[in-house]
C-alpha cells in the first residue's frame, strides 16, 4: 500500500483501497490510521489544527468500522479512548458498537479489568438498551454508509 499515512488524505485513499472484507491483512496500518486520525481530531478540538473537511472527517469512524472487523479484543482500549476521550462530538457520534468486534461479553470483561468504570457504566447501558441487539444488522448499515449506499 502506497499511501502517504501522514496525511488525512492518504489515510483516506489508504482505507478505500483495502480489502474490507480482509481488514486483518492490514491491521496494524489500521491501528495507525486510527490513532493518527484520534490525534487530529484532538488537535482540532484543541484549536492546533484545522478542520479536513466532511469527507476527511469520516476517516475515524472508517478506521474504527474496519478495526471492528478484525474483531480483535485487544483494540478495544484504544477504540474506548477514542470513543470517551477525543472531543464531544466522537462521544456522542462514535457508535458503541465500534468497540464490540469481539464480543460484547469479552468487551466487557476487558474494559471490567483494564479501563474505565465509566466507560464500562456506559457500554453496559447501550447493551441494556439494546444497541448491540443486531450488530450484524448495524455492520451491513455502516457498510452500505462507507460505501456510499
Amino acid at each position: 500500500m502506497d499511501h502517504d499515512l501522514s496525511t488525512p488524505q492518504g489515510r483516506r485513499d489508504a482505507l478505500q483501497a483495502m480489502d474490507w472484507n480482509q481488514p486483518a491483512e492490514h491491521h496494524e496500518t489500521l491501528r495507525r490510521m486510527f490513532a493518527a486520525e484520534t490525534q487530529l481530531r484532538r488537535d482540532q478540538f484543541a484549536g492546533r489544527a484545522e478542520y479536513t473537511g466532511d469527507d476527511l472527517y469520516e476517516n475515524l469512524y472508517l478506521a474504527a468500522f474496519l478495526l471492528y472487523r478484525v474483531g480483535d479484543l485487544s483494540d478495544a482500549l484504544l477504540l474506548a479512548d477514542a470513543k470517551f476521550r477525543t472531543d464531544w462530538d466522537t462521544r456522542i457520534g462514535f457508535d458503541v458498537q465500534f468497540l464490540l468486534g469481539a464480543g460484547a461479553p469479552e468487551t466487557l470483561d476487558l474494559l471490567r479489568a483494564q479501563g474505565d468504570a465509566n466507560d464500562v457504566r456506559y457500554i453496559e447501558e447501550c447493551i441494556e438498551a439494546g444497541d448491540a441487539d443486531d450488530l450484524p444488522g448495524w455492520e451491513r448499515f455502516r457498510l452500505a454508509y462507507f460505501r456510499g449506499g
